[in-house]
């Protein structure tokens, strides 16, 4: 499990960003800037994708510009250079402190539909869960793995229980037999003998 901010928060750090560079910036920069701006403390910065050879911070950011322009928030006016749009400014002038779950549903949501369209009131009842709509495909997979490698770990070592179950039932019943076999032999004497005497032995 991440222990990164949620992606909406990487949306809006971005266009915090650009907010502030109105003629644009690159890509590198934009990364640059999501630690101070998500305050990520160092285990944060170099988390790494389990199966994939990137920051997860930077996976995010790069996710995230993807989304935004997709959406309609951001553009791409030349070759590796972003920058806001007026929709993006609309949209983070209506919620300066932070991205809510549900506006970044959305914003993923609109990545999916021609030209960024808008989804308005639009019921998101059987919209899949936050973290589930807003984790980047990188991050979905690492997780899948994840889970498949422990369902398997699991898996392996119940079949290697119940087929070590007969051996270790076999060693049992020899262990106690060879006990019993080994054991001081004891001698009783039946309640009708008595007990033996001198007399009885001459």
């Amino acid at each position: 499990m991440s222990s990164l901010p949620p992606q909406s928060a990487f949306f809006h750090a971005i266009l915090r960003h650009l907010a502030a560079t109105p003629d644009g910036d690159r890509r590198e920069n934009i990364h640059a800037a999501m630690p101070p701006l998500l305050k990520l403390s160092e285990a944060q910065r170099t988390e790494r994708l389990r199966n994939l050879p990137h920051l997860k911070y930077r996976y995010r950011s790069g996710w995230g510009l993807s989304m935004l322009k997709g959406s309609g928030y951001v553009d791409s006016p030349a070759r590796g250079v972003w920058r806001i749009t007026d929709r993006g400014g609309e949209l983070l002038a209506s919620h300066p402190e932070g991205f809510g779950e549900d506006v970044g549903r959305r914003i993923v949501r609109e990545s999916r539909k021609p030209d960024g369209e808008q989804t308005g009131g639009e019921d998101v009842s059987t919209e899949p869960s936050a973290s589930a709509t807003q984790q980047p495909p990188g991050e979905r997979i690492d997780a899948a793995v994840k889970e498949i490698q422990e369902t398997v770990a699991a898996e392996l070592l119940d079949r290697i229980a119940q087929a070590l179950l007969p051996y270790s039932s076999r060693i049992w019943s020899s262990t106690c037999c060879a006990r019993w076999a080994t054991a001081p032999a004891k001698t009783t004497l039946s309640a009708s003998a008595g007990p033996v005497t001198a007399a009885s032995t001459a």
